[in-house]
């Protein structure tokens, strides 16, 4: 599979809870070989981490951003991860995945609200995942990780 179904996760250390209920169903598509999952919880001890994390952007096919006020404040994710991730996303080689998971003031960023954010509720406007609970949260995480990997595929 090599770097080219790479997914890189950009998240607020905030949400670590987040990345760990993400993480557990997109494990099924990289044990399926559709992608390789990389965040900063990746980066090796004794090397520079900036670098190793820009690596791991720039050789990203698929941005997944998790969405909250912890992350939208975060001046590291504002003007370190966002900036490289769009400008690779207007270059052609990242689709974005917007993926809120608090509720937050994200329709205010300008960047984000002309994005589709998932997931949604029934009218297809966005819900964060914090607000749906047990199994219908679980399926809503699921569908996240299928439609990931329909993207993969095309």
């Amino acid at each position: 599979m090599g770097d080219r179904n790479r997914l890189f996760i950009s998240y607020s250390h905030d949400d670590t809870k987040w990345l760990q209920a993400i993480t557990e169903q997109l494990a099924v598509l990289q044990a399926e070989g559709l992608v390789s999952l990389c965040d900063d919880s990746k980066l090796r001890v004794g090397e520079g981490w900036f670098e190793q994390l820009h690596e791991m952007m720039l050789s990203a096919r698929l941005g997944l951003l998790l969405i909250s006020a912890p992350f939208l404040s975060s001046e590291f994710v504002r003007r370190q991860e966002i900036p490289r991730l769009f400008d690779r996303h207007e270059e052609g080689g990242m689709k974005i995945y917007p993926l809120l998971v608090e509720p937050c003031p994200w329709e205010n960023v300008a960047w984000l609200a002309r994005l589709q954010l998932r997931p949604q509720d029934a009218k297809r406007r966005a819900k964060a995942l914090s607000t749906f609970q047990g199994a219908a949260r679980k399926q809503k995480i699921a569908d996240v990780a299928n439609e990931i990997a329909a993207m993969v595929k095309q």
